[in-house]
């Protein structure tokens, strides 16, 4: 069976933690795959440095759930507002070479106002005053 993987930072890890993932006041992000399988936990905020919604374990917290909504995908799920924007997607891809992982994609800020993290079909980009960790 093929190891599910994130990509994070220009590598590839099986568990990861970005942002204020010790006090969890601003944002964060951690990741860790449990029988092949994403799990998530995040606080999101939006440009305007407003918090926008949280996730434990995959799953929206209530107090987030009454403007945002999850959305099980092929490959994963979304997470969107009253207006279908999408905030957060998670899918899970097989490359060319084979490998399985797993795409973080959305704009991520923090209270600050300011892009901390950016998710792409091709990876996390990470800023480099973000605390990062890859295990």
């Amino acid at each position: 069976m093929t190891k599910v993987k994130f990509r994070i930072a220009s590598k590839l890890a099986e568990s990861f933690k970005i942002g204020d993932f010790e006090k969890r006041e601003n944002f964060f992000m951690t990741g860790r795959i449990e029988k092949g399988e994403p799990i998530i936990s995040c606080r999101l905020f939006g440009p305007d440095g407003l918090f926008l919604c949280e996730i434990e374990e995959n799953e929206l917290l209530p107090s987030s759930a009454k403007i945002y909504h999850k959305v099980k995908t092929q490959n994963g799920w979304i997470v969107s507002d009253s207006y279908n924007i999408d905030i957060l997607k998670v899918e899970t891809v097989t490359t060319e070479s084979g490998h399985k992982v797993v795409n973080l994609i959305g704009d991520f800020y923090n209270k600050q106002k300011k892009l901390v993290a950016e998710g792409t079909s091709i990876g996390v980009g990470v800023a480099k005053n973000c605390p990062v960790e890859l295990l």
